[in-house]
């Protein structure tokens, strides 16, 4: 479950997002700028896997589209894009950790 933060657009700065051959490329700083975080400090907790992210291709009545989250801790950005790259949806909230804990639990089991 997330709980959602829509912000208005004129709040923060624009995401470009280009397709690229190895994958989706994001500006950093702006990235950074919805969890309040500096390009830096975003880089360094990525470098050391303390900042995750998930790439999924839309099937079925989402086909044509993908959905990136990248999480922090609790927080958690998602954004829906169309294959052209056009940003169609983008959220930022809590994730429950509840859920998290349950399927680390199931995977100990």
């Amino acid at each position: 479950m997330i709980r959602h933060a829509h912000q208005q657009a004129s709040a923060r700065r624009s995401l470009d997002i280009e397709i690229g051959q190895d994958g989706f490329v994001l500006d950093a700083s702006a990235l950074a700028e919805r969890f309040g975080l500096s390009a830096e400090t975003m880089r360094s907790l990525m470098g050391r896997q303390l900042m995750r992210g998930m790439v999924e291709k839309g099937e079925g009545v989402d086909g044509g589209t993908w959905r990136l989250s990248l999480r922090y801790g609790n927080r958690m950005w998602r954004a829906v894009l169309l294959e052209s790259g056009e940003l169609r949806d983008e959220t930022f909230g809590v994730a429950s950790t509840r859920q998290h804990a349950k399927k680390a639990s199931d995977a100990v089991r």
